[in-house]
């Protein structure tokens, strides 16, 4: 019997307290790992849309050279035009602005915007014609 207590009373490892206090460093550990995951996937959402807005943009923009090139482009005139459009499953609201500057080249102005959140942002992009 004795040489049990001594076996137990020699025995080294980890008290209560210290399982304890490495339990909540790993918990806070996993925590701020979980954490990192979901703002990272906001990003991502966040990043993906505001690529689709500037594709938009850029294919409003290409349409008007393409009419341009096939002499279909019109009568074009200083105006604004607003409209809702669906991209890559998307809804966008757009806004193109003609203007026609001092050497007679149309400036054209496409600002989408869309949701990131609950914010609402804009992209803009700007060409000569």
């Amino acid at each position: 019997m004795k040489n049990v207590k001594k076996l137990f009373r020699d025995r080294s490892g980890f008290s209560l307290i210290e399982v304890m206090i490495a339990a909540v460093i790993l918990a806070g550990g996993l925590l701020a790992l979980a954490s990192l995951f979901t703002q990272g996937t906001v990003v991502l959402v966040n990043t993906s849309t505001q690529l689709a807005a500037k594709e938009l943009a850029n294919s409003i923009i290409e349409d008007y050279f393409i009419r341009r090139d096939l002499n279909i482009l019109g009568n074009l005139s200083q105006n604004v035009t607003t409209e809702l459009r669906t991209w890559n499953g998307r809804n966008f609201n757009t806004e193109t602005d003609i203007r026609v500057d001092s050497d007679g080249n149309f400036r054209i102005i496409v600002t989408v915007f869309y949701q990131a959140g609950s914010a609402t942002r804009s992209y803009t992009t700007t060409t000569i014609l």
